[in-house]
């Protein structure tokens, strides 16, 4: 069979250890799917951060337009200042005016190119598109506005329209150009405006296949009446591995629990960052006190901004007592992080992806829900009780799930070892199926 050529778009901001583990994910399946008979372009907005994954692809391309908050983010970590103030807000609307203009070039090189000219913008983007067999939207959350346990606001508003209108217009062009496209599994949704809807639709339309990773999703997508074929599985991240995960067993002779604390940001007001360290710090406490547990505060996402993951892990620390039976481990890579949840015997986090890679070690973990894609990912074993709302978080609801959680853990543990395995084998038999199908 001869090289295909993939060309992967929409990979996120690599400071995210859950989104490494995604496209480290993605990009194994594909090899394993072409017995690396394949090439792989990968199109992403973190170029450095992809590089340092070391994955088996050709290319790092830049995205055919920018996002504006993180061409902003980008300035002000330069800069050293807070994400915050009349600075911050004058870099996004400049970055948002230029968008538009980004995309008024773009579509007019996309027709240079369906004329037979050469295209005069983003030309060597626009060659891989043309030039590849298959074009796949990353595993990820892509498409949405916002939180579904959550109400928007302007902050989230300008940032979920700017993602969704450069997804609209990469899957745009890929079409223009004849392309089949693939969404690999996403989250999706909500939707809560009607900019948000239209984007959305005009989006999935154009998808040949639609993988989701959690029933509430696809309930999402089924609404919208589209043609494209859609496949129900699950998230990605399950099927990232450690070479050496065998050799990382438990190494302690006292129950050791993980935390990897953190939210999106400006989910929560003052009020509620100062109740969720709070809360945070009373219930590790308890846990020490109660089991005689270790705990490892395990940050996930490290920005350097305000309330990035590694700041909330130093507050909660600074709020505990039993401060010497506590660590904070900064890991420097996805490896190593995956590694350190391998030696816990409970892992707890508001985030999603840390919860995912604990889970496919059958590891017991308790997530603090601010989405349905958390709720959703264990409805996939039957466990909705692993999961807790953060909206309202009480010191007494979390210490309920803690006790119920490790009082249970072995049944727990158990339901995983059966269902995580049957779940991966089908997240990598759909996007399989996905590609060999556009393939035809």
């Amino acid at each position: 069979m001869d090289k295909k050529l993939v060309y992967i778009f929409h990979a996120g901001n690599m400071n995210n250890r859950g989104t490494q583990a995604l496209i480290s994910s993605d990009v194994s399946t594909i090899n394993k799917i072409f017995n690396n008979n394949v090439d792989i372009i990968i199109s992403t907005s973190d170029i450095p951060g992809v590089k340092k994954l070391n994955l088996n692809i050709k290319e790092i391309t830049s995205t055919l337009i920018d996002i504006p908050f993180e061409k902003s983010d980008e300035l002000i970590r330069k800069k050293g200042e807070l994400k915050r103030g009349l600075k911050y807000i004058l870099f996004s609307l400049f970055y948002f005016i230029r968008m538009f203009l980004q995309l008024f070039l773009v579509f007019l090189s996309t027709l240079s190119m369906k004329i037979g000219l050469r295209p005069f913008y983003q030309s060597k983007i626009l060659n891989y598109i043309k030039k590849s067999d298959i074009i796949i939207s990353c595993s990820n959350e892509n498409y949405k506005e916002g939180s579904s346990l959550y109400s928007l606001n302007i902050f989230w508003l300008m940032t979920w329209w700017s993602l969704l209108f450069s997804r609209t217009v990469d899957v745009s062009i890929s079409t223009m150009l004849k392309k089949r496209v693939i969404l690999f599994p996403n989250s999706v949704g909500p939707f809560q405006t009607s900019v948000g809807k239209l984007l959305a639709k005009l989006s999935f339309s154009q998808f040949s296949y639609i993988l989701l990773r959690e029933a509430i999703s696809y309930d999402i997508v089924k609404k919208m009446n589209l043609k494209s074929n859609m496949i129900l599985t699950g998230d990605a991240a399950l099927l990232y591995e450690v070479s050496d995960e065998k050799e990382n067993l438990k190494k302690f002779d006292y129950p050791v629990i993980g935390i990897s604390p953190g939210f999106y940001s400006r989910i929560l007001n003052e009020r509620e960052i100062e109740n969720y360290i709070l809360v945070h710090a009373k219930v590790i406490d308890y846990a020490i006190e109660k089991y005689g547990m270790h705990v490892h505060l395990l940050p996930h996402y490290v920005s350097g901004f305000e309330n990035d993951d590694l700041d909330i892990c130093n507050k909660i620390y600074e709020q505990c007592k039993n401060k010497n039976l506590i660590s904070i481990i900064v890991t420097d890579n996805l490896k190593e992080f995956k590694n350190q949840l391998n030696v816990l015997d409970l892992h707890i986090s508001s985030k999603m992806h840390p919860t995912i890679l604990a889970t496919s070690n059958f590891i017991p973990a308790i997530s603090i829900a601010y989405d349905h894609k958390q709720i959703g990912f264990y409805q996939n074993f039957g466990l909705e009780g692993m999961a807790i709302k953060l909206k309202g978080l009480t010191y007494e609801g979390f210490r309920d799930e803690l006790d119920f959680v490790w009082s249970n853990r072995s049944e727990i543990k158990n339901e995983l070892e059966k269902k995580v395995p049957a779940l991966q084998n089908s997240i990598f038999n759909s996007m399989k199926l996905a590609i060999e199908k556009c393939l035809q």
